[in-house]
């Protein structure tokens, strides 16, 4: 069996939880004597196509300008459709199994159905549904129900010339957002008609894929749920968990009373991530130390000088693939502050591997994947003030934290998330 595999982006460049997915996915089936090629893209400013291989795995690497928020409006491209209908006549896949299309074109499932091929999609965030991923408009709140009105106002930003101020306080502040709000009387009478159209054919292109899928694959119960709900049939959406390699090993180092309780972040370093309301809650925090990995997001302008002054909180920067188990197996707890809906973060199954219990916020795939009280701890979503009274309770009974088992058992190997994987295929080419 043949299997492409594509993405909005690939190793070694990026390295977030879809990349690695599908970078694991593609290792298992190649190791179980599938053929396998990957079709992505890397930013570039010059628009080529290359073909290479990555540890093993043939690669079709499409480069091109990423420019704008992350294609909006610009979601189907003739470069794209023309380089994988050759892949297409190339490689012959039996089935082209989409990780994201982000990048690429909403065109790829089209094409595919037209030559007979099946079609599988794997969820991963909220891009079909929201144009900004994340389920947060522009106050950060969350966004349970989308409309074509509401998403031109919270993705002003990305499309008009009619750029706001960024938030200040005092006499400034007040001018600022008074002159903010004349520009946004502007972008509606000036830009208004011409946003609604290109959001309401956005919408439409990304219904229009449900037709061309044949089977959808959601990691948690929580993100099948939503997008039944926006408009995915739901006798063709399967919960599947990820799978994971289980090659990290250790359990997490023994607490002693008289230690300072260590706990870690890793992850991106930005405000959908919730970086900022970790920062808040250990604002004066006294008996716990808190390590950041990560790469910062250029969005990221929060000062915390203060916070990292008190000589508990350090910034690590990128932590590795090899170097993540050590810096597991040296904390009591890891913090998923995360103020957007996560669906399956792949940090907290790396979590559970190690035996690390886990603090995050009470919604999403976070709260599906963290049992409350039994492998880890819920704060509420986007509250410093809750997270720092989990934190507290902590350091005053550290002994809690020893009393939260993850179960190693309960996180889905890559092998065997490959062995429910197979015959989904199978059934598909035979149907």
């Amino acid at each position: 069996m043949k299997i492409l595999l594509t993405v909005h982006d690939f190793l070694p460049s990026s390295r977030a939880g879809t990349e690695l997915y599908t970078y694991y996915l593609a290792q298992e089936l190649k190791r179980r004597g599938f053929m396998v090629e990957l079709f992505f893209v890397e930013n570039n400013q010059e628009r080529s196509v290359e073909h290479q291989t990555y540890e093993g795995l043939p690669c079709t690497i499409i480069r091109k300008p990423l420019k704008g928020f992350l294609n909006l409006f610009e979601e189907q491209d003739a470069l794209v459709d023309r380089t994988f209908l050759e892949c297409l006549e190339r490689f012959q896949p039996d089935v082209v199994h989409i990780n994201h299309l982000l990048h690429l074109s909403t065109n790829i499932p089209a094409i595919a159905h037209q030559h007979n091929v099946r079609v599988v999609f794997s969820l991963h965030d909220h891009w079909l549904k929201c144009p900004r991923f994340f389920l947060l408009d522009l106050n950060e709140h969350l966004c349970e129900k989308t409309t074509t009105t509401k998403c031109i106002r919270c993705c002003h930003e990305f499309y008009s010339q009619y750029q706001l101020y960024p938030p200040r306080s005092g006499i400034r502040g007040i001018l600022d957002r008074s002159k903010s709000g004349v520009k946004i009387c502007l972008s509606i009478a000036v830009e208004g008609y011409a946003a609604y159209r290109k959001m309401n054919r956005r919408e439409k292109i990304m219904g229009s894929l449900i037709k061309y899928v044949d089977l959808w694959i959601a990691p948690s119960n929580f993100l099948r749920e939503i997008m039944v709900a926006w408009g995915l049939p739901e006798q063709k959406v399967l919960f599947l968990p990820h799978g994971m390699p289980h090659t990290l090993s250790g359990r997490v180092r023994h607490i002693r009373q008289d230690e300072p309780l260590r706990f870690a972040y890793i992850g991106t370093i930005s405000r959908h991530k919730g970086v900022h309301v970790l920062l808040e809650a250990f604002r004066g925090v006294d008996g716990a130390n808190l390590a950041i990995y990560g790469r910062r997001h250029p969005d990221f302008y929060v000062n915390f000088g203060d916070v990292l002054a008190q000589g508990n909180v350090a910034i690590k920067g990128i932590v590795t693939d090899d170097e993540k188990p050590k810096v597991l197996s040296e904390v009591d707890a890891l913090i998923v502050p995360s103020i957007w809906f996560e669906n399956a973060p792949l940090v907290i199954q790396e979590a559970f591997i190690m035996g690390v219990p886990v603090i995050c916020s009470d919604i999403g795939g976070m709260k599906e994947l963290v049992r409350d009280g039994q492998d880890g701890l819920h704060f509420r979503v986007g509250s410093s003030k809750d997270l720092r009274r989990v934190i507290e309770e902590c350091i005053k009974n550290p002994f809690r934290l020893r009393s939260l088992q993850p179960v190693r058992q309960n996180i889905l190997t890559i092998e065997d998330h490959v062995s429910k994987l197979i015959p989904l295929y199978r059934s598909l080419l035979e149907s």
